[in-house]
């Protein structure tokens, strides 16, 4: 309901519920760990790590599932829309009208979940090298290897884009809304307006 998305105190908008909150961090924790245990070779957290983020990610699909949230999913024309947000800040100029999440944030949402669906699917068959009866793929395996390392390659580009992405003032909010799961009410109406007007606020 739209009332219970208004805190009391504030005027401030639920954008993020806790359990939204808490996949999202346990997501980017273990991948940080993951890249770092990989460059360390400490196979002990690394394993763990991909444990954290395989559940949290199966989470992360199943709960948006059955609650029937997709508008983080790619839309038709959200890479040209993305050009035009960048450009309209770059130049100061009036951004188009956005809905809850930027056309820039469903783009950079599919390229990283495609990196991590990458990393966790050959990540689970790089486990059977260390089977001896697996000797016979060795060439297979460390071409999945190799792509194991292009995922992360890329992922490392995504996050840093992704943290950069708070650089610029207009997205600063959005962290706020990660962190504490609100947003102001007054930034969504002048950002997010496509999405205000399907809170139905009455002013």
């Amino acid at each position: 309901m739209v009332n219970e998305m208004l805190s009391p105190k504030r005027k401030m908008v639920v954008r993020h519920s806790k359990s939204v909150r808490i996949e999202h961090w346990l997501i980017a924790l273990s991948t940080i760990l993951l890249i770092i245990s990989a460059i360390g070779e400490i196979k002990v957290i690394h394993y763990m790590a991909a444990a954290v983020l395989i559940l949290a990610s199966c989470f992360h699909v199943i709960s948006h599932l059955i609650r029937k949230e997709f508008g983080l999913l790619l839309r038709k024309g959200d890479i040209k829309q993305s050009f035009k947000i960048i450009k309209a800040m770059l130049l100061g100029k009036a951004e188009p009208q956005h809905d809850k999440y930027l056309a820039e944030q469903r783009v950079a949402y599919t390229y990283i979940f495609i990196c991590i669906s990458v990393l966790i699917l050959t990540g689970i068959v790089k486990l059977l090298k260390e089977f001896p009866s697996t000797k016979d793929l060795e060439k297979s395996l460390k071409v999945i290897g190799e792509l194991h390392n292009v995922a992360t390659a890329a992922l490392i580009i995504g996050i840093v884009a992704h943290l950069l992405a708070f650089y610029i003032r207009e997205n600063r909010p959005l962290l706020n809304g990660m962190l504490t799961g609100k947003v102001d009410l007054e930034y969504v109406k002048n950002r997010h307006h496509l999405w205000y007007k399907k809170l139905n606020i009455r002013d």
